[in-house]
């Protein structure tokens, strides 16, 4: 089963498919609560069920080369790491908390939350952030999230103001910085570059806006299930609990202020 309904319909939707058995396949966010996340990533491993969250960009082949290069020490020690988000929808249930959860954090920052613990192979231990407040019963316009690796620590830029649909990252390190920008003329798709000591691009990876990726990574998952081979799609459950969590520490902190909130 394929599920991309609103956002705070997919728990209930993933639970039912896995009640009666079947495979799931869902867009991103994966839930609202890392409690739901736990609780269904159980339930699918103990029905031995392939159970994937469609976080696109595991697959793209600047996000996969650069994540050779910063956990391969191309960059040495990594120092900073900021990411840039902007613009949002501006009508449909997307804006109603009941369905979308929340603004910009939840329908794109899910996706950061997701890729920085996988680019950079650690786990996430702290989490403090401010949200823009929206006009009475709608979503938040996002905000600002702070995200502690241990001593590594990434500052996230998600607001609905600015060049719609402008996403970055930048990671420094003492040997050089990797920048990942989706052109503004692609959905989908993330250009590469990376930046040696000495200020020279090193190496450049166009953007690829070809869709369907995580469908394809996940069909292949059921047909060697079904061999026997027993193959793990790039997100499980289990994997897409940091992007679930940070997520919603990012909402619990701004309602505190901006109080750091550990990840556990």
């Amino acid at each position: 089963m394929i599920i991309s309904t609103p956002h705070t319909l997919h728990a209930g939707h993933v639970q039912t498919c896995l009640e009666h058995g079947k495979h799931v396949l869902v867009d991103k966010p994966f839930v609202m609560h890392a409690a739901e996340a736990k609780a269904l990533a159980d339930t699918a491993e103990a029905a031995g069920l392939v159970a994937a969250v469609a976080f696109n960009r595991r697959f793209d082949a600047g996000c996969l080369r650069a994540r050779e290069l910063i956990q391969g020490g191309a960059l040495g020690a990594i120092r900073y790491v900021e990411t840039v988000q902007l613009g949002y929808e501006t009508s449909g249930w997307f804006l109603d908390p009941a369905l979308g959860g929340g603004g910009p954090f939840t329908g794109r920052g899910a996706h950061m939350a997701d890729l920085l613990p996988w680019l950079l192979a650690m786990p996430p231990e702290r989490v403090r952030a401010e949200t823009r407040p929206g006009p009475p019963g709608r979503a938040d316009e996002g905000g600002f999230i702070d995200v502690d690796f241990g001593a590594l620590r990434a500052h996230l830029t998600c607001i609905t103001a600015g060049l719609h649909t402008w996403d970055e990252i930048r990671v420094f390190g003492d040997n050089g910085l990797v920048e990942l920008r989706r052109p503004l003329d692609l959905p989908l798709g993330w250009q590469l570059v990376h930046w040696g000591k000495a200020r020279q691009p090193l190496e450049t990876i166009a953007a690829d806006g070809t869709p369907g990726a995580a469908t394809h990574d996940f069909i292949a998952a059921l047909v060697a299930r079904g061999g026997g081979a027993g193959a793990v799609p790039a997100c499980t459950f289990a994997q897409a609990w940091n992007s679930v969590r940070v997520i919603e520490l990012a909402f619990e902190s701004a309602r505190q202020d901006g109080a750091w909130l550990a990840v556990n």
